[in-house]
């Protein structure tokens, strides 16, 4: 065998082209994730919606009232989110959690593959308020698992709202109905799933040979216990889903319906000169269906692909092209532009020097 073949089964020269291809496939994800990002946010968005109009109807119809309303429904997002952490972690203040939420939410919304990042931040922000070990891991398994929850639960609401109350002609109709009940199934059978370890270990199984494949494409060893990480991660889930569920329930769903409230308030500001009314069960199920695609690894936050959905539901639903982009618009600037001004003076205002608490959870 010559020196060049046993080289190229070094395994630490294998290890390595496997980081440098995952490196490089990192990278072309970021770079295609912001071409996506420019091309629903700069063509499609400007399609599907009215944004001139939108602006031109904000600038003549907001007054101060306005201004303090979405003020108070900002607050009341961040201050939801922090109780989130506290329901999960009581040692935490909710001051602190605040801290917490409105840093990593910005490294999230704001930085490619940011729920990495952010759950990474989270951990250290955790850590420096005096939390260790399984403390810092058990919050961020339950608030994870709790905002996933409450997010796939969202839409239902909507959608039973547009059932009972809505305004739009889908209401009350046997589609919305069925769709209502076919949602209350997918939830009951995702919890299901999430509970029962034998599913988890048979998913394993069916996943282990591609696992297997692709382990072996990055260089890397196969692994061999899949279903006992399955079954692992089943076990932590039930546990979590145990974990004060009322709180996390209430603080959570409190949490999203502030965000469609930003947008229901932008939409009544739009259509306020017009004399129209923005039927609120509408907004809920279109802001719900929109917020589910923040899950998707496309781009930091669902920027792009939650703004082109919520206008689309929204003007399928019967809203004005220019008030739905004018509620979106409202959101966008009101949780992006605090975002942004908590990132940029951060390193003025974060506590470096903060004395550990007195009680230290272990």
């Amino acid at each position: 065998m010559s020196t060049r073949q046993r080289a190229s089964e070094d395994p630490a020269e294998a290890g390595g082209d496997g980081v440098r291809r995952i490196l490089r496939a990192r990278h072309l994800g970021y770079v295609a994730s912001a071409a996506i990002v420019a091309w629903l946010l700069l063509v499609v968005l400007p399609e599907v919606g009215n944004l001139d109009d939108a602006g031109r109807l904000l600038l003549d119809h907001l007054d101060l009232l306005d201004v303090l309303i979405v003020g108070g429904l900002l607050a009341a997002y961040l201050v939801t989110h922090g109780l989130t952490i506290t329901t999960a972690a009581p040692e935490v203040t909710l001051p602190a959690a605040i801290r917490v939420r409105a840093v990593t939410g910005g490294i999230s919304r704001l930085v490619p593959a940011g729920w990495v990042a952010g759950t990474g931040v989270t951990a250290t922000m955790l850590r420096r308020l005096g939390l260790r070990g399984e403390a810092i891991t058990h919050a961020i398994a339950v608030t994870g698992v709790w905002n996933s929850v409450t997010k796939l639960l969202l839409p239902l609401v909507g959608v039973l709202a547009v059932a009972v109350g809505g305004a739009s002609p889908l209401a009350r109709s046997w589609e919305v109905g069925a769709l209502g009940v076919g949602g209350v199934g997918v939830v009951a059978g995702g919890l299901w799933v999430l509970t029962r370890p034998s599913v988890g270990r048979r998913t394993a199984r069916w996943v282990e040979r591609p696992v297997a494949a692709v382990a072996r494409r990055l260089g890397r060893s196969a692994p061999t216990d899949l279903p006992e990480q399955a079954v692992a991660l089943q076990a932590s889930t039930a546990q979590a889903l145990r974990r004060r569920p009322v709180g996390m329930a209430l603080w959570y769903l409190a949490h999203h319906l502030s965000q469609a409230a930003l947008v229901y308030v932008g939409m009544r500001i739009a259509a306020r000169g017009a004399g129209m009314e923005v039927g609120a069960a509408e907004v809920l199920a279109a802001f719900a269906i929109g917020y589910l695609l923040t899950g998707l690894p496309i781009s930091p936050g669902g920027l792009g692909t939650m703004d082109v959905a919520l206008v689309v539901v929204l003007t399928g639903l019967g809203e004005q092209a220019a008030v739905a982009s004018a509620g979106l618009a409202v959101y966008r600037v009101a949780t992006y532009g605090f975002y942004v001004a908590v990132l940029v003076t951060w390193p003025l205002w974060r506590p470096g020097a903060t004395p550990p608490p007195r009680h230290i959870s272990r």
